[in-house]
């Protein structure tokens, strides 16, 4: 293997540049959550498709597995080697923004590019994506997203260019037909294009996204509601988002959630600057300001209620907003929700992307689980999730292990509930690339906490079986949540006929979604 390991690096473009220092073998070797028993061969950074294809042409003539990764932060090992001498990709210098059409509404950008570049390259535009980006999105890529899957919004996804392990560029959806402006829809014979989304890099790398894009609807409003615990909070998100559209809610225990408090004035200055280039800007500013302000002060004695429900609303007019708001505080009041002041909607509007949830309060490690499924399993989600904490609540205290949750839906399309582990322990070398210093100072984890993360591997395994066992699905399947076994006969049949096809050395991501080892 050795030989064949210096006959790959030697075969590579004098060009690329191959990264094998001890740093970036280390940050490339963890994820979120866990190391990987072998360190990778190399982290290699392209710069350009050509790069890319050479990549795989020398990998796939060697007999070298490769890992695709962008800023790495799975948890579910999709970007660790599987095995030892492993290649892997770094997308992060496939990072131009290739084009924006106003007209046709469009973009075009290269799979390194983060979800927050993207927002920043629209301002001033009155455009947006039509999908919702992962909330990593400041540094999370847009290739590494699509690979490991997103909630809702895939169809706003028209076109991809991917690199096969075979060394082959592919347009696939818009541009197959050889131009760029080759139709901005996806239809036209067959469409292959979802085979390579969610994928978890098993049909080799993504290195370039094509995006639809819609108008920023001139009106928003925001609400927040206080309630008792998970199920309250999932029933009364059923009941918010009943018939009304244009919606997006999301709750959290209150100890948990992002307020404006949170946020450096940094981030302060800049979500007033966003909110004052809006229509009305200045009365979302001052809407904002005061909602932060009354967090501050506490002036709510209600808020003392352990749940918040966060609910944003958009609109054509103000007297549309008005009309769903005041639904919403009948719905709210009806079900027995008490409507209460809070900066976390607006800021989760204006402000997406927060990678604080990598770590908890202190500074702990933290690692989710999700179940995904349509609007009408929130509840049944939710209420698995609820029944799994309280029966293991004695294991989770013995072993200073805390839970928390995030529920979110898009009414009429799906849900997600996402329960949460924190415990003390190390953090890993991706670490370093989430959260402040100071809350990673609060405390000193400094004793490898064996037991508690061995216990939280077990437990999300259990939870993840239960959730399944409700009929939810998975983003970034990775190793950990079950794909293969779920799938009927022929469906497996005919994706392992198309990865061997695809791959014929197996050399694609081993391991992920069940397929190699």
């Amino acid at each position: 293997m050795a030989q064949q390991t210096e006959l790959f690096l030697n075969r590579l473009p004098d060009d690329l540049q191959v990264d094998t220092s001890e740093s970036a073998l280390e940050m490339a070797s963890s994820d979120v959550f866990a190391i990987a028993p072998f360190p990778p061969l190399a982290i290699l950074l392209p710069t350009d498709v050509q790069h890319v294809c050479a990549i795989w042409e020398a990998a796939n003539e060697h007999g070298i597995p490769v890992i695709s990764r962008g800023a790495g932060l799975s948890y579910t090992g999709s970007v660790l080697p599987a095995g030892p001498n492993t290649a892997i990709i770094d997308t992060g210098r496939l990072n131009k923004i290739e084009h924006i059409d106003q007209d046709d509404r469009y973009i075009r950008v290269q799979s390194g590019v983060s979800w927050q570049q993207i927002d920043q390259a629209l301002e001033g535009t009155s455009l947006r994506l039509k999908l919702v980006p992962p909330i990593s999105g400041s540094l999370s890529t847009v290739g590494g997203a699509l690979a490991q899957g997103l909630p809702m919004g895939l169809e706003s996804i028209i076109g991809i260019e991917v690199v096969t392990p075979t060394g082959q560029s592919l347009q696939v959806g818009a541009g197959q037909f050889g131009s760029s402006l080759a139709g901005v829809n996806r239809t036209m014979g067959a469409d292959l294009l979802g085979m390579f989304l969610g994928s978890g890099g098993i049909f080799g790398t993504i290195v370039s996204a094509t995006f639809r894009l819609e108008p920023v609807p001139p009106c928003s409003a925001y609400r927040t509601y206080r309630t008792t615990h998970l199920k309250a909070a999932a029933h009364l998100a059923g009941e918010l988002g009943r018939g009304l559209e244009h919606l997006r809610i999301f709750g959290t225990p209150v100890h948990h959630e992002r307020t404006m408090a949170d946020i450096g004035w940094r981030e302060k200055l800049a979500l007033g600057w966003r909110l004052l280039r809006r229509p009305k800007g200045l009365i979302s500013l001052i809407s904002a300001l005061k909602a932060w302000l009354s967090a501050l002060n506490g002036t709510d004695a209600r808020a003392q209620l352990p749940v918040a429900l966060h609910v944003i609303i958009e609109g054509q007019s103000e007297q549309e907003v008005s009309r769903v708001c005041a639904a919403l505080d009948f719905a709210a009041h009806d079900n027995g929700a008490l409507r209460v002041s809070s900066p976390a909607p607006s800021v989760m509007h204006q402000s997406p992307y927060s990678l604080r949830g990598m770590l908890g309060p202190m500074g702990e490690r933290w690692v989710p689980v999700h179940g995904i499924g349509a609007a009408s399993m929130l509840q049944p989600l939710a209420q698995v999730t609820a029944e799994f904490f309280d029966r293991h609540a004695d294991a989770l205290e013995a072993h200073e292990i805390n839970t928390s949750w995030l529920l979110m839906l898009w009414p009429g399309q799906c849900a997600l509930v996402e329960p949460m582990f924190l415990w003390p322990a190390p953090l890993l070398p991706v670490h370093q690339l989430a959260g402040s210093a100071a809350t990673r100072a609060m405390k000193d984890w400094s004793t490898e906490a064996s037991s508690s993360t061995k216990l939280v591997r077990q437990l999300r395994e259990e939870l993840i079986a239960e959730l399944d066992a409700n009929g939810a699905t998975h983003l970034q399947i990775g190793k950990t949540y079950p794909y293969r076994t779920r799938l009927n006969t022929a469906m497996d049949a005919l994706l392992l006929a198309i990865k061997n096809e695809m791959d014929p050395k197996g050399i694609a991501a081993p391991g992920n979604l069940g397929f190699g080892s």
